[in-house]
């Protein structure tokens, strides 16, 4: 006799009904890892490469809330820069005009 129909005897086979909850540990199906994981947990290797994926992706986060703070300062300079811009050519040809008709008028004046 086979060792599996010499358990199957002693413990009840799958096709009779048999179940599970009065076979010890060893014989029983849905308790086939010694520390009761799921499969899903490779240990420390497995704890250390989650760690080092949440480094990361905090890593990344802060990286990219640096860089989006760095381009709003950026963007908010360059339009500060382009406005003065502006206004220091408006406000230079608005003086000139207004210069060289105090200068005729002075001068016929004079």
């Amino acid at each position: 006799m086979s060792l599996r129909a010499e358990l199957d005897e002693l413990w009840g086979s799958e096709s009779d009904g048999g179940s599970d909850g009065d076979a010890p540990p060893s014989a029983r199906k849905d308790d086939d890892d010694v520390w009761g994981s799921d499969g899903s947990d490779d240990g420390p290797a497995a704890a250390r490469g989650a760690a080092a994926a949440s480094i990361a992706q905090r890593d990344e986060q802060s990286m990219r809330a640096k860089h989006y703070k760095e381009g709003y300062k950026d963007s908010v300079a360059h339009a500060r820069e382009a406005s003065l811009q502006q206004g220091f050519g408006d406000g230079f040809a608005a003086g000139f005009r207004v210069g060289a008709k105090q200068g005729k008028l002075l001068g016929v004046c004079s």
